[in-house]
C-alpha cells in the first residue's frame, strides 16, 4: 500500500480534482490512501511550527515501511527510474510525506528512509501534491508495460 501524507488541506479545488483524478487512475493498480495532517498552531515561530509538524509526521512513520520525504535536498529520478524504485520497494508499505510551508524539521529528515526531490525548482504545496499523484500513476503504467494515457 502507498500512503501519502501532507500538512493541511489542498486549497485549490481544480488541483484537488486533478489529485482525485490521478488517485483514481492509480488505484486501479494498487491501493493508495491520502491523509491530510493538521497544520501547526498559528502565532508561533517557524521553528515551533516545524517542531509541531515534526511530531505529527513522525507519529505516522511506519516501522518496517519506507518513509519518503519530498524534499529539495533529495535524490531526483526520471520517471522510468522512479517506476523501478517503487517496484523494488513494493513489498513494503510506502509512505510519502509533503511538509508544511516551512519544510521539515531536521529530526524528520534524519529519521526518514529516503529524500526525494522532484525538481530544483520550488512548487506550491498544492502543485507538488498533484505532481506526486501523477508520477505514482505514471510509475504504475510504466511497470505494467501500459501506454500512458491522460
Amino acid at each position: 500500500m502507498i500512503r501519502i501524507f501532507w500538512i493541511g488541506k489542498t486549497k485549490n479545488k481544480h488541483i484537488r480534482e486533478l489529485i482525485d483524478y490521478y488517485l483514481k487512475l492509480a488505484s486501479r493498480f494498487q491501493p493508495l490512501k491520502v491523509c491530510d495532517l493538521p497544520k501547526a498552531k498559528k502565532g508561533v515561530s517557524k521553528d515551533e511550527i516545524k517542531e509541531q509538524e515534526a511530531q505529527t509526521i513522525l507519529s505516522k512513520f511506519a516501522s518496517g515501511g519506507l518513509n519518503i520525504l519530498l524534499d529539495e535536498r533529495g535524490e531526483s529520478f526520471e520517471s522510468p527510474q522512479f517506476a523501478s524504485f517503487l517496484q523494488k520497494k513494493s513489498a513494503q508499505e510506502i509512505n510519502f510525506f509533503i511538509g508544511g510551508a516551512f519544510g521539515f524539521a531536521p529530526i524528520v529528515r534524519e529519521k526518514a528512509d529516503f529524500l526525494l526531490s522532484f525538481s530544483a525548482m520550488t512548487f506550491t504545496h498544492d502543485m507538488i501534491r498533484a505532481l506526486l499523484c501523477e508520477q505514482i500513476y505514471r510509475a504504475f503504467t510504466i511497470t505494467a508495460g501500459k501506454e500512458y494515457h491522460y
